[in-house]
């Protein structure tokens, strides 16, 4: 990696990244009421039509690969495949890319010469509806923040983090597709940075339907201490406890399902539970739930692996831990995509809660999504590192 790349990044002028805004909301060329297509009707996809539709935009229909959806609709609006649309709107139609993975999705629509373009250009076009969207943000957001950014980059363990991280700065400013990621196998336990402990504590905060745990489980056996997974949404811990209901008595009763939300301090806030992996702490959340830190929820365990994908509370999560990271040194698996500033802020605060803790970046899907920070202390470490950047 040459270290000149992240200077050039961060030299960019203010008007420099406002002008690029506005050229790739030009080369959308969307007029106020013109017709586009969102492709994807899954999550993203979904997500961004109910927005759009708080200020009365309505795209003109779904495209998807999934040919179960052809001819129906999907929250009242039509899915159509890509011929049926080329047919109805023409080639000229925007197709915007609305699916979390869709490195495959811009190639097959490039191949066939249609306009397409990714979420965020739709996002810059309509921001008071879509942004932000969990790392996707306007890009001059980032111009203030340029010593915090360059410091991130000291962090890393690595020379694959370094490369990521400075790929992700590139893509928080421009929006160019980032390369491709590391297998989703490897998700929150990449067994080429940690040494296993056969008795493992591990703690999930946000472990939704026990999706994680599953995947624990899966490659640990019954060899392992306690599991202590941390789920508000009700929904979710049902299916959770519905989940852990196939294991023997032998591993369920090593597991500890708690209904409550990590924070930095212990209280009640409103909650949005979606019954999905969406659900999350927000101000306008139709439930509350209790919220708790984890030096309190973990006191008199001795936690060895922490995992948080918690859609943008792991700051305040981070900071009710700050006992726990010091004192027992847990290896951390925490999610960077769900704000810009995420992948610089969240490193720099754990390195200074605990500065023996080793740090690793890998990205699980495409573009900046399913991207975790490893902070790894020395006697799990799997791998040599450099630190010079």
């Amino acid at each position: 990696m040459n270290p000149s790349e992240i200077d050039d990044l961060l030299a960019e002028r203010l008007d420099s990244i406002e002008a690029r805004e506005r050229a790739l909301v030009d080369g959308l060329a969307l007029a106020e009421n013109g017709p586009f297509v969102l492709f994807g009707a899954g999550a993203l996809g979904r997500w961004t039509l109910a927005m759009l539709r708080t200020t009365g935009v309505e795209p003109c229909g779904f495209v998807d690969n999934n040919q179960r959806l052809w001819g129906t609709e999907v929250d009242g609006m039509r899915v159509l495949s890509v011929a049926d649309a080329i047919r109805e709107f023409g080639r000229n139609v925007p197709f915007i890319v609305t699916v979390y993975n869709s490195a495959a999705v811009r190639r097959q629509l490039g191949g066939e010469g249609l306009r397409a373009f990714p979420f965020p250009v739709l996002a810059l076009r309509f921001p008071e509806a879509l942004l932000p969207h969990c790392c996707v943000d306007r890009p001059a957001k980032m111009a203030g923040q340029t010593a915090a950014i360059r410091e991130g980059l000291s962090l890393w363990a690595d020379d694959a983090s370094r490369r990521e991280y400075v790929a992700q700065v590139r893509y928080r400013l421009t929006f160019d597709g980032a390369p491709p990621g590391t297998s989703p196998s490897e998700t929150y336990f990449p067994e080429e940075l940690v040494v296993p402990s056969p008795g493992e504590v591990f703690v999930d905060c946000g472990a939704y339907d026990g999706d994680s745990v599953r995947e624990f489980l899966r490659r640990r056996g019954e060899t392992f201490g306690q599991i202590i997974a941390l789920e508000p949404d009700p929904a979710n811990i049902d299916r959770l406890h519905a989940s852990l209901s196939s294991y023997p008595a032998t591993v369920r009763s090593r597991v500890a399902a708690i209904a409550v939300a990590a924070g930095s301090q212990r209280g009640k806030m409103r909650f949005d539970a979606t019954g999905t992996v969406a659900s999350a702490v927000v101000s306008a959340g139709g439930l509350e739930v209790d919220v708790a830190p984890l030096d309190d929820v973990l006191r008199g365990r001795s936690p060895s692996y922490i995992k948080m994908d918690i859609e943008g509370s792991e700051p305040e999560a981070l900071a009710g831990a700050r006992r726990v990271l010091q004192e027992d040194e847990p290896v951390l698996a925490i999610c960077l995509y769900h704000r810009q500033e995420d992948l610089w802020r969240i490193p720099l605060q754990i390195r200074a809660i605990n500065p023996r803790y080793h740090l690793f970046l890998r990205r699980y899907s495409d573009d900046c999504w399913e991207q975790v920070c490893y902070a790894v202390p020395p006697p799990r470490l799997r791998v040599p590192v450099s630190v010079t950047a």
